[in-house]
């Protein structure tokens, strides 16, 4: 239908939705207690102003959390629980897409093949489907696209355009039968899009997602773009952060205006302390939410000047800092374990 777009994170909200790390993955073991902790601290504090929806493998792990969320003194009334199974806990990259036109409010539910075959996804491919047959968004339009898209992979100024990567969506382990013509036209076409900017530099090592837009620059309003520095030319990721930060600064939104931009520093190089490898660390995957800027923080220097930076340009919302390196050992981070639900009049949670 003509006129319906992605919204930006920035827009006003009814809910997040998160999926809570659960015993059948042991991937966690090694963090488990920590992530918990967090967990808990994160909806305790969004569920301060709007509602939380929790995704939960089954009955057991919904009995357990709802127990944690008690020991924490989560305002209980505002979370609300969807028993569904998954593979793993990345709702921004395979939960649901909501647009929206006026009053009216249509679902898209892309497929999800965990970041080009790397990981299993039989069942998070599902989660969408399965919410909406929980009725988690009642009459509401639901379409299934038959094209691979990560919810991480794209950054919307509201004002329409898109902000990705060509080393992610024109990899060829995602949408291989599509041309790039042929996938800027179907992102144009399902998202209400009028233009696409594509990043060609850029990068975190340890990223396994082949370079998701969210790790590396986000719209923090429509004129400004929030992105990661590099500023010490030792750093192996110094050269391709620099040429990305160059190709930002030619980028012109769709009125031909220049973004203005913002630099987050990175945290020093973080390293996993189960098998050794640097991990992708980025004060970028920040969440947005009604009224809180959820930041990652590394226990670095760096937390504070990315805290203060973030506080600048979101003057009305408080941003805080969470510690996440324990997300970061499965190389993710805040912005990649939750998904935005834009707020409409006839949602009950």
């Amino acid at each position: 239908m003509p006129g319906f777009q992605l919204l930006p994170e920035w827009g006003r909200q009814c809910a997040i939705l998160i999926n809570w790390p659960h015993r059948h993955n042991s991937c966690w073991n090694p963090v488990r207690e920590q992530v918990n902790a967090m967990y808990a601290a994160i909806v305790k504090a969004v569920s301060m102003n709007q509602s939380v929806m929790i995704i939960c493998f089954d009955l057991e792990e919904r009995n357990h959390i709802q127990k944690l969320l008690i020991q924490a003194n989560v305002n209980l009334p505002r979370v609300r629980f969807f028993i569904i199974p998954s593979n793993d806990v990345w709702t921004r990259d395979y939960g649901p897409l909501i647009l929206q036109h006026e009053q009216q409010t249509k679902i898209l539910n892309f497929q999800f093949n965990g970041w080009g075959n790397k990981h299993p996804s039989n069942y998070d491919n599902l989660v969408a489907t399965e919410l909406y047959r929980q009725n988690f968004f009642p009459q509401t339009e639901f379409n299934k696209v038959d094209f691979v898209l990560e919810g991480g992979s794209i950054e919307v100024d509201g004002s329409g355009t898109l902000l990705t990567t060509r080393s992610c969506l024109l990899l060829g382990n995602r949408n291989p039968e599509c041309s790039p013509a042929q996938i800027e036209q179907i992102l144009k076409d399902k998202l209400g899009i009028e233009q696409i900017l594509w990043l060609e530099e850029g990068g975190l090592v340890g990223d396994d997602t082949d370079g998701h837009i969210d790790a590396l620059v986000r719209f923090v309003n429509s004129e400004t773009l929030c992105y990661s520095q590099c500023l010490d030319p030792s750093d192996e990721q110094f050269a391709s952060l620099a040429a990305m930060e160059a190709e930002l600064k030619n980028m012109k939104n769709f009125q031909s205006r220049f973004y203005h931009l913002l630099p987050l520093p990175l945290p020093a190089p973080i390293y996993s302390q189960i098998n050794g490898k640097r991990l992708p660390a980025s004060y970028t995957k920040f969440l947005i939410t009604n009224h809180l800027i959820l930041v990652p923080f590394f226990d670095d220097p760096n937390d504070e000047i990315a805290k203060n930076v973030l506080q600048s340009v979101f003057s009305g919302r408080e941003v805080i800092g969470f510690p996440c390196r324990s997300l970061l050992e499965n190389y993710g981070s805040l912005h990649g374990i939750a998904m935005q639900i834009p707020w409409r009049r006839q949602i009950s949670i």
